[in-house]
């Protein structure tokens, strides 16, 4: 009743202001691309978005793109959201970032500050499983020294502050323009290289891409692991995006959500499953934590693991198989691949 109430009183303000009828043109992304906030969609967004809105929230219809400030769900703060873009040309964003574990170290580029949680090492870890095991004849293990990994995938946000511009919205795989809060995706061996090497130049240290046996480690839990399905849980549902869970998924076939909304894992990180795949520095899971030369990015065969929103349903955590993406020099974008900082413990 308070729900219908509210709607109801938004809608005698809607009606007011048909009598000032309010506008804001879309960015040309493209065909392929709508702006946030364009519910009808026609390239444009107006008044008529508004009471598109209010609608599908009176049938209780979240199979459109309504989630326009960035909080994973689809509610009246849109609907709020939404009215305040026409009025002042900004969005009022109600997304929060999550808890910074006080182990973790904490950065800021340009304004933007991101954490890198902390990840004890460990001697005689499964490079494809992530788990600590006692020595097998026959058997490979790697060691793994203390390092520290992003709480989440790197955002638009943070590239934006690193690279001094957006990422082309017609270059993204995903139909919708994304807030500052969601991964960055589809980007090229070379634009991860030449971010890694500016964001190090601002920051004085050696950030690089994870190995895969960090990032299984990681993924696992490390020392702390509870040995869940998961990352963090049993229940897909708790700690990952995938496709029958995620608003508006019927609409649109490809999205991504602001990172950090999911349940974390025992290490408190994020989306290790779910929203973007996540490109890793290696292609061997036997070199361990090694790193070859400044970053290993172009090689011809990088893996991306952790699966991605578009799936049906995400990999589960244990396991062997893994999805391979070319990204040499040259490739191009990486259609729904992300990346997830590393950094080395001094």
């Amino acid at each position: 009743m308070e729900k219908k109430s509210f709607i109801k009183g938004l809608m005698v303000l809607v009606l007011c202001m048909v009598i000032f009828p309010l506008s804001s043109k879309a960015h040309d992304f493209g065909w392929t691309t709508i702006m946030r906030g364009d519910i009808i969609p026609d390239n444009q967004i107006t008044i008529g978005d508004v009471t598109s809105l209010i609608d599908y929230l009176l049938r209780d219809n979240a199979d459109v793109m309504g989630d326009v400030n960035a909080d994973g769900k689809m509610d009246i703060r849109d609907v709020t959201a939404l009215i305040d873009y026409l009025l002042t040309g900004e969005w009022t964003w109600a997304y929060t970032a999550p808890e910074i574990p006080a182990d973790a170290e904490v950065f800021t580029v340009n304004g933007v500050t991101f954490a890198m949680n902390y990840v004890e090492g460990a001697d005689n870890v499964s490079p494809y499983s992530g788990f600590r095991t006692d020595t097998t004849a026959g058997l490979q293990y790697v060691k793994i020294r203390d390092f520290y990994l992003g709480q989440t995938e790197v955002t638009h946000a943070l590239w934006s502050a690193v690279m001094g511009d957006t990422i082309d919205a017609r270059n993204l795989s995903v139909p919708y323009e994304p807030s500052p809060w969601n991964p960055i995706e589809s980007v090229s061996a070379e634009e991860i290289q030449e971010f890694i090497s500016r964001l190090n130049e601002l920051t004085g240290h050696e950030f690089h891409l994870p190995t895969i046996a960090q990032w299984r480690w990681a993924k696992t839990g490390g020392v702390h692991s509870q040995h869940y399905y998961f990352p963090g849980s049993n229940y897909v549902d708790e700690v990952a995006w995938f496709e029958q869970t995620v608003p508006y998924y019927h609409l649109w076939g490809d999205i991504t959500l602001p990172v950090g909304l999911k349940k974390p894992n025992e290490l408190g990180l994020y989306d290790m499953y779910g929203n973007v795949w996540e490109i890793m520095y290696n292609s061997d899971p036997l070199d361990g934590d090694e790193l070859v030369g400044q970053t290993s990015v172009v090689d011809t065969y990088i893996l991306r693991l952790g699966g991605s929103t578009f799936l049906s349903r995400p990999l589960q955590s244990g396991t062997l198989s893994w999805e391979t993406e070319t990204l040499s020099r040259g490739h191009g974008r990486a259609a729904l691949c992300g990346i997830r900082l590393a950094l080395q413990k001094d």
